[in-house]
């Protein structure tokens, strides 16, 4: 659209007339907005009479006058461009080809990433990219109906993922550019948005078109498809800890271990549901493991005490080598005062899962186990939950342990263990931490 075309348009208006037939008298609606979508005026009119069309009649006539009061005109003194009185946006260089040719490039893409429409009559067509190695993306406009005020390359939205990685905090833009917050869910091949407005709760969904999720046309039914990925540590000799959800009926487990640059089957030795634990044992090779570490007693857990993991988050998604995160033990208990858990600030995500919490000593205190549910708090509370994450305290897990009889745990020796800069700490621990490959 010309800027000229764009001065014309913002004098343009829509109208609708509806009518309401409830109560005494036939009303007559009228709603006008302007070219993006504004409410610009809206009037009733009222009629009354002896039958119901010649009330709709009168409504209509007592709307006409103010109609013809308001006398809307074109003034061509007054016309602005309309893209001047929206808010900018900013912009992204996706477009459609290279968002297909990011998907044959083989990079691992997030399951939101990817080419969606509205399913509504915008007809809005977007693009979906990570920006911030899966845990941001941004909502790219590649078409619209209404391209003078949408652009191909405006930045629609922008989604933060949450730990479950399937809800999302979402800062979208309406159709005149105004932002609302709220709440995006993945459900396979959907997203829902819903914020409020106005105080009404609406909701836009959205459709993928491509890619699809990969499938293997030869494998079959009974072949071990890979379903889950998580977190695995060694916390005795040949015995590897994670929670019982990552195993939770696998047909085979194994730990890939980065610094080694090896995988080892894993067979199960002891599973705790209620605590969401699991062990299991290194089948071969068992000899040239790296050593165990170390686990904490619960009773010297401190409120404040610096917390970090070492897993992999989101899988291969982000790479093949291990994540680390930092934050502090927030509370000495967990959802609704669990005394098994504790609470802690360090970012988790999707493949976190059985990850250990270490101390400032390399110490293990916890097995990561959830996060707080985003899309629950928010419906609960109004407002999306930072970092609030939740571990199995180690004493669970030495319990677990004390139940095979031929495993040894290590300790730290009778000296009080030293406090490690986290590089060094991180240099210690990460060779006895692998990444647990569960296929059902």
């Amino acid at each position: 659209m010309s800027p000229e075309s764009r001065e014309m348009a913002s004098q343009t208006i829509r109208c609708g007339i509806g009518i309401d037939y409830s109560g005494f008298g036939t009303k007559a609606l009228l709603r006008c907005v302007d070219v993006v979508g504004r409410e610009f005026v809206t009037a009733t009119g009222k009629g009354v009479a002896i039958s119901e069309s010649g009330e709709l009649k009168a409504a209509i006539r007592d709307l006409a006058k103010t109609i013809q009061t308001m006398r809307p005109r074109f003034d061509a003194s007054q016309t602005v461009d309309i893209l001047a009185r929206l808010p900018t946006v900013e912009t992204h260089s996706l477009t459609e080809r290279s968002l297909d040719e990011i998907a044959q490039a083989g990079r691992p893409l997030s399951p939101i990433e990817g080419l969606w429409i509205t399913t509504d009559e915008t007809g809005y067509r977007l693009g979906i990219v990570s920006v911030d190695a899966g845990r941001e993306f941004a909502v790219v406009t590649l078409d619209s109906p209404r391209s003078y005020v949408w652009q191909p390359g405006m930045v629609k939205a922008r989604l933060t993922s949450a730990a479950d990685g399937q809800t999302f905090a979402a800062k979208w833009r309406l159709g005149d550019r105004s932002e609302v917050s709220g709440i995006a869910t993945l459900k396979g091949s959907a997203l829902a948005v819903s914020f409020r407005r106005e105080g009404k709760e609406e909701t836009i969904h959205l459709l993928k078109l491509r890619p699809s999720v990969a499938t293997s046309a030869s494998a079959s039914n009974s072949d071990p498809i890979a379903a889950s990925s998580g977190t695995g540590f060694l916390c005795a000799p040949g015995i590897v800890a994670t929670n019982h959800h990552v195993v939770d009926g696998a047909k085979s487990v194994e730990l890939y271990l980065p610094v080694q640059k090896r995988s080892f089957k894993l067979q199960l030795l002891l599973s705790d549901a209620a605590n969401d634990l699991a062990l299991l044992r290194v089948m071969e090779d068992a000899a040239s493991l790296p050593p165990p570490l170390a686990l904490a007693d619960s009773s010297e857990l401190k409120l404040g005490a610096d917390a970090f993991v070492v897993g992999f988050p989101l899988g291969d998604a982000l790479g093949s080598g291990h994540k680390v995160t930092s934050g502090l033990v927030s509370a000495l208990d967990g959802l609704k005062g669990d005394p098994r858990e504790l609470q802690l600030t360090a970012p988790i995500q999707p493949g976190s899962s059985g990850s250990p919490v270490f101390d400032n000593t390399s110490r293990v205190i916890g097995v990561v186990t959830s996060t707080l549910d985003s899309l629950a708090a928010m419906r609960a509370a109004g407002q999306l939950p930072q970092n609030v994450n939740f571990a199995i305290k180690a004493d669970y897990l030495s319990l677990l342990l004390k139940r095979i009889p031929d495993a040894s745990m290590p300790t730290v020796g009778v000296k009080a263990p030293v406090a490690l800069q986290l590089t060094d700490l991180v240099d210690r621990v990460r060779v006895s931490v692998g990444q647990i490959r569960a296929s059902r």
